[in-house]
């Protein structure tokens, strides 16, 4: 019935069909023989298979590809700030300059009393702020590597006074010894901070009880970010006159401030910064800023404030 059944029957080798047919290195390893198309040159996945998933991984789950690139342009802008400017100064001081809202960092100060210091070197003091000593919240008692040295007039120094904020002070030829402050009138500034007391009797008061300060009445910021420029050009005004600095109250024009001061540190040479034409009255003491600082011994301060 039906079709005929061929008796002849297909000899299969079953060893072909086992590991043991491979070579031993193959054995060992679990190596696959060659099949078609397994030499082709690229794959690309299914997006929900698993080597997809595997590549989004190498990326990194949550760093986007368009986020890596702008943390590439962040590190060459960061490479670009860090760049020379001048000597010991770089583009990020600059635009630290320039900003409306930067603050002067002691760095700039520093490197403009080092070129002040070279142009006038008839006047004396100019010393690193960094001098100013530090409170110790354990110990208590003040404390600085490097202290402010005593000298003597004409001399003028910008001092950073503990609370974010930059003065400066002068000893004229007649040993008046004087302060300009930009927010003395601020009803939250107060001069007579401890650390400002302590370099002051280190720069004026050796082999002195007492030191009796004028607070004058100088031109005032409009702002809280101003204080470095204002130290810094009642410096200049300073060091050009000292014989008669500040008989007449300054007028600073504080648009152009930032720029010439950066002028200024380009060419290496300071010039006194810009101010109005009008006249200006004569500048006075202010009422009840008469600072007088007592010191309990010849080095100038006051025993158990400083640790050296």
């Amino acid at each position: 019935m039906g079709d005929n059944i061929s008796e002849t029957k297909k000899t299969i080798n079953l060893k072909q069909l086992s590991k043991n047919s491979l070579k031993r290195n193959d054995k060992k390893f679990g190596r696959k023989k060659p099949r078609p198309n397994d030499c082709d040159k690229e794959v690309i996945p299914a997006p929900d298979s698993a080597a997809a998933a595997l590549e989004q991984e190498d990326v990194g789950d949550d760093i986007p590809v368009k986020k890596i690139k702008l943390e590439c342009k962040e590190a060459s802008d960061k490479v670009i700030q860090d760049e020379k400017w001048v000597s010991g100064l770089t583009v990020s001081h600059k635009k630290n300059i320039l900003d409306p809202k930067g603050w002067l960092c002691s760095d700039i100060v520093n490197y403009s009393l080092d070129i002040i210091k070279k142009q006038f070197e008839h006047i004396h003091g100019l010393q690193l702020t960094n001098f100013a000593p530090l409170f110790d919240e354990q110990t208590k008692p003040w404390k600085c590597d490097k202290k402010f040295e005593h000298i003597q007039p004409p001399s003028v120094q910008v001092h950073h006074m503990g609370r974010s904020h930059w003065v400066t002070s002068f000893q004229n030829n007649n040993n008046e010894i004087c302060i300009l402050d930009s927010l003395s009138k601020s009803k939250n500034q107060t001069v007579n901070t401890p650390s400002l007391e302590i370099q002051l009797s280190l720069i004026y008061g050796r082999n002195k009880t007492s030191i009796p300060i004028k607070i004058l009445d100088s031109q005032q910021q409009e702002n809280g970010y101003d204080c470095g420029l204002f130290a810094i050009a009642n410096l200049v005004e300073f060091c050009f006159n000292p014989d008669y600095s500040f008989q007449t109250k300054t007028s600073f024009k504080s648009e152009s401030m930032r720029n010439h001061l950066v002028e200024c540190l380009e060419n290496g040479l300071f010039t006194q910064f810009p101010q109005n034409s009008s006249q200006t009255p004569d500048i006075t003491v202010l009422k009840h800023k008469i600072l007088t600082i007592n010191c309990c011994c010849s080095c100038g301060f006051q025993i158990g404030w400083m640790k050296w």
